[in-house]
């Protein structure tokens, strides 16, 4: 597990699998960063054993400490040890826990492990361009834009831009140096 002061990361275990399962049918959460598609039961259930057997990804879910209560999820995925670089994604499921500063306390966690635990030398991650909320935690926590896939995906009607962001050792080590 990983411990932040009002988190823990937890790998992804049998009993967050209602929790997981809501939130990947709460077509509000998922249409910000993606399309949303409802998801079976059956479906949730394959998916979960095959996210548990990738080697290139680490799942967690978060819990609030002080109620021992899911709030969320989040990975490093796509896991390169040749190239040491990761795929980062996180959501806030629980819309109460959302604005709250659990987003930049868990990014901080994942990152903490990614860069000092799997010693990778680059994360990054996708974001939608009208989720502007994630890219104020994705900023604050030092993420850089790379790019701007345009017209990425459709979603609500519309087609969306889809913004790169990255991190880099060194600048991971740099925040790190100076505090959060």
């Amino acid at each position: 597990m990983i411990l932040g002061p009002r988190i823990l990361l937890s790998p992804l275990v049998r009993q967050f699998r209602n929790k997981l399962f809501h939130w990947r049918n709460d077509r509000a959460l998922t249409q910000l960063s993606a399309w949303y598609v409802p998801v079976s039961e059956a479906a949730h259930d394959a998916w979960m054993d095959q996210m548990s057997k990738r080697q290139d990804m680490y799942l967690f879910v978060v819990v609030e400490r002080s109620a021992n209560q899911p709030i969320g999820y989040c990975f490093l995925s796509d896991i390169s040890t040749v190239h040491h670089h990761a795929r980062l994604g996180i959501a806030i499921g629980e819309a109460d826990f959302r604005n709250k500063g659990f987003g930049s306390e868990t990014m901080r966690g994942l990152l903490t492990f990614g860069f000092e635990d799997l010693n990778l030398e680059r994360i990054y991650l996708d974001v939608a361009s009208h989720n502007l909320p994630a890219i104020r935690v994705y900023e604050k926590c030092g993420f850089v834009t790379e790019g701007v896939m345009r017209r990425h995906y459709y979603v609500g009607g519309q087609y969306r831009d889809m913004r790169m962001m990255s991190m880099l050792r060194g600048e991971y080590a740099a925040r790190a140096s100076v505090g959060p």
